[in-house]
């Protein structure tokens, strides 16, 4: 059989030697059937890294790519961080926060010297002096704040709260 002529045929396509070309085409392939509806969620990337590294000339993409377990270690040692955005959010919504509280605070004393005001008025027309008129109706000066002004203020801290929680949680 040695001795003998012997015809061959091989069967090649004009650049499937080329792995350049063999790439392109798989990746148009790929790219042209994603499109198809359903199909995307489909696709074994795996398999696609591990055909365009074999057509370059290694085993398989095991070398370049983690693999599941060492992804989740990965990701476990190194938390990813949000997008620049969410985190710009994120600050605003703590000075927004901020100035809720401060705001507040500002209310609960314009309330608390309304009150003092309104106190001495009163004391004024009754003729005693502020003092006489806060043991008169058995109100000592350091709990002067009524329940309405603390009511008030806690009711605006938790709407800004549940505020902020929800514009957090929308992924602002």
């Amino acid at each position: 059989m040695l001795t003998q002529d012997l015809t061959i045929r091989v069967n090649v396509g004009m650049g499937n030697t080329d792995p350049e070309s063999r790439i392109e085409k798989l990746l148009f392939g790929v790219k042209s059937t994603s499109e198809l509806p359903k199909m995307a969620g489909r696709l074994k990337s795996e398999e696609v890294s591990n055909e365009i590294f074999g057509m370059l000339g290694y085993k398989d993409a095991s070398r370049f790519y983690r693999n599941d377990e060492e992804q989740a270690k990965y990701e476990e040692e190194n938390p990813q961080q949000p997008p620049l955005e969410i985190q710009v959010k994120r600050e605003e919504l703590k000075i927004r926060d901020g100035d809720n509280k401060s705001r507040h605070q500002r209310e609960i004393m314009k309330l608390e010297k309304e009150a003092q005001l309104e106190f001495a008025r009163l004391a004024i027309e009754k003729g005693f002096n502020y003092d006489q008129l806060m043991q008169q109706l058995g109100i000592s000066q350091r709990d002067d704040r009524t329940k309405r002004d603390v009511a008030a203020a806690s009711n605006v801290t938790k709407m800004s709260e549940a505020r902020v929680k929800r514009e957090v949680s929308s992924g602002i």
